[in-house]
């Protein structure tokens, strides 16, 4: 295929310029270049054809040296034809040979393979390090010896050592605690033990001292007086619980005798709750009457008529103030606001 060239400028043809010249000079001024020639500038315009940009001289090189028509193709790709242009290169195109063959990427996928299942087995091992630093943790904490209750480590607090229940005593009730774990202590079970071996304790509380140890907390209950039972005497506080004590404890306590239905042991409790220690100190015994009147017999052959159970917190007043100010054998207080002494 014959390329085709451009035509010629008409200043560049002989015999000088044609009319219009200076016009298309200065319209392709802006994109031609001045050459410089004996101090005269003339302006060579650029030819533009398919291939490249050149100079008009090299368009006109091209035209002459142009073969004729003579029935062979002239190949566009060849450079021998292209004149003094601008060659401009093809794209090259990329190396296939650069591909991943099938072994590669058989690898590449059993690459993926191992790592999703070492990220499995990671994940696994996590959790069951975790469960088994439970069940570790549990163990010692629930089975193992150690947090076991050990003997050394038992206190009484709250309880005098003089007192008629010793340390030693309570210590021996929770020894049955000794060698199990102290979370697995049942510690309100233990306080019952204690209460059920020694009445005269009151509110009686176990707690854990870690990491082997248990604490009792109690308190002695105060005796307002003794219940007469047959020879004997148990001794009993204000909420009615009998606990014994000593002879020469039970020697100094208020001897009570009570007839009739267990309300009136329970009254007779009251009255002597409502007393002062000084003057319950002086109550020998205390008795319901048949009428439900109520009698205190005092030390040096005195008595009190206390009456009914009302008003008790009145009436201990006024039979302290009557056995400190006035002399008598019988002190009636059964109408608090009008005693009177015999």
């Amino acid at each position: 295929m014959r390329k085709p060239h451009m035509p010629r400028l008409p200043e560049d043809q002989p015999g000088g310029a044609e009319p219009g010249s200076a016009e298309l000079g200065g319209a392709q001024a802006g994109r031609g270049h001045r050459r410089r020639n004996s101090g005269a500038d003339t302006t060579v315009p650029m030819v533009r054809h398919r291939f490249g940009v050149g100079r008009a001289d090299a368009a006109d090189e091209r035209a002459t040296s142009e073969p004729e028509a003579t029935g062979t193709s002239i190949s566009p790709t060849d450079p021998s034809h292209w004149g003094g242009g601008i060659v401009l290169s093809r794209p090259e195109l990329p190396d296939l040979s650069s591909r991943r063959a099938p072994a590669d990427l058989d690898a590449r996928k059993a690459e993926r393979r191992a790592y999703r299942n070492r990220a499995r087995i990671r994940r696994m091992s996590l959790v069951l390090g975790g469960v088994v630093l439970a069940v570790a943790a549990a163990w010692a904490v629930f089975f193992s010896p150690l947090t076991a209750v050990r003997a050394e480590n038992l206190n009484v607090a709250g309880v005098a050592s003089d007192a008629t229940v010793s340390h030693e005593d309570v210590t021996n009730v929770l020894s049955t605690a000794v060698g199990t774990p102290l979370l697995r202590v049942n510690t309100g079970a233990l306080a019952k033990q204690v209460e059920e071996h020694y009445p005269q304790l009151r509110d009686v509380r176990v707690s854990r001292a870690p990491l082997h140890g248990l604490t009792v907390t109690a308190a002695l209950r105060t005796p307002i007086g003794c219940v007469e039972k047959g020879s004997s005497c148990v001794a009993v506080d204000a909420s009615g619980t009998t606990f014994p004590v000593t002879k020469d404890v039970a020697g100094g306590l208020t001897h009570i005798k009570v007839t009739g239905s267990e309300a009136n042991m329970t009254t007779l409790l009251d009255v002597l709750a409502s007393l002062r220690a000084d003057v319950r100190a002086e109550v020998e015994s205390a008795t319901i009457l048949e009428n439900s009147r109520i009698q205190l017999n005092l030390s040096k052959g005195r008595s009190v008529v206390w009456g009914d159970a009302s008003n008790a917190d009145l009436k201990a007043q006024v039979l302290r103030v009557l056995l400190t100010q006035t002399t008598g054998t019988v002190f009636d207080v059964s109408e608090p606001t009008a005693p009177f002494v015999k």
